[in-house]
């Protein structure tokens, strides 16, 4: 009886991209050293037709032994059709691989219900302490000592993953000497003029309780032309991270409905995290909050449908009805003077 195959189809979930990015470099190299070589792609939802992506799958290269593709966006995955062009190549997927990853915890069941259960895994935030031990382990791995403090800097100043902390510290390692101790100065120093945006800081800008409604919304279109200019975010990307900030908000607000403290949930260990959603409860209490989730689904799927030419519009518009207007669509006439 010949060995039976392992499935090709891997589906990576949560918002812990760095334990992610190293599960998918292990998976590669089981391919590579299963064929020799690889053809390696990586895709982002919107970016592509899926029926591209999956007859690339199945067209063989007579040069290189193996495609390997990794797809993100995967909670986007939902229509019935696209999931049945992925059970016919599963019937059949030759010498290829495809790792469907997403920030969200979950996708859609059809999804779900095609990948084998030991291909499924999601990628859970780490502890509070258990961020802390690692940026010091880290850096002593590297070379380097950090105060306490200046670990509590990079974590208030960073995406807390593990992929997004790694490529912080790199940038504090190329200032400093092997050897020397790393104070909340020296991290303050390097990482406040190389910040990079993301949809976790166009968040921050959205519910910053310092500002006026007109302030939030100036800096969110700032951070947002940053993203579109750089491409360091799709349209889909930026409203799904949005979408993960305010459905963790939601849990947030649903915690001080039952008269619990959310700051002693295992849900929210991280203290940038836990000041974030403690400003944004102010500014969004569940009506708002299911309101603007309802709204940033109806604008995901007009930008699906419209294509690139209307993002910026679209996303402009949708940061609008979030700030200024709390989660409201917009009146035929506001349209055509908001933005």
């Amino acid at each position: 009886m010949s060995e039976k195959k392992d499935s090709p189809i891997y589906l990576y979930t949560g918002s812990e991209i760095g334990e992610k990015e190293d599960a998918i470099a292990l998976l590669k190299k089981k391919a590579e050293k299963q064929y020799g070589s690889i053809d390696y792609y990586k895709y982002y939802w919107n970016d592509i037709v899926f029926s591209s992506v999956v007859a690339q799958l199945q067209n063989e290269n007579l040069f290189i032994p193996c495609t390997f593709i990794v797809l993100d966006g995967a909670e986007a995955l939902k229509n019935k059709g696209d999931v049945e062009l992925l059970k016919a190549w599963l019937s059949s997927p030759g010498q290829s691989y495809l790792v469907l990853t997403t920030v969200e915890n979950s996708v859609d069941k059809k999804l779900k219900d095609i990948v084998p259960k030991e291909n499924q895994k999601t990628f859970w935030e780490m502890f509070e302490d258990k961020k802390e031990e690692w940026v010091t382990s880290f850096f002593r791995k590297n070379g380097y000592s950090i105060t306490p403090d200046a670990v509590q800097a990079m974590l208030d100043m960073v995406e807390n993953n593990t992929g997004a902390l790694k490529t912080a510290s790199s940038m504090v390692f190329q200032g400093y000497e092997k050897g020397s101790v790393i104070t909340e100065e020296n991290i303050e120093a390097i990482l406040a003029s190389t910040r990079e945006e993301s949809p976790f800081t166009l968040f921050n800008a959205l519910v910053d309780t310092q500002n006026s409604a007109e302030a939030r919304f100036e800096n969110a279109l700032s951070i947002l032309s940053k993203l579109l200019y750089a491409r360091s975010a799709s349209g889909v990307a930026i409203i799904a991270g949005l979408t993960y900030c305010f459905k963790q908000l939601r849990l947030w607000n649903e915690l001080l409905q039952k008269g619990e403290v959310p700051e002693k949930s295992p849900l929210f260990t991280n203290r940038s995290a836990q000041k974030r959603y403690r400003e944004a409860s102010r500014l969004y209490d569940q009506v708002h909050t299911a309101a603007v989730i309802a709204l940033m689904a109806e604008s995901d799927i007009k930008m699906r449908s419209s294509g690139s030419a209307l993002e910026a519009m679209l996303l402009e518009k949708m940061l609008y009805e979030i700030i200024i207007k709390g989660g409201v669509k917009c009146s035929e006439y506001e349209e055509q003077i908001s933005i």
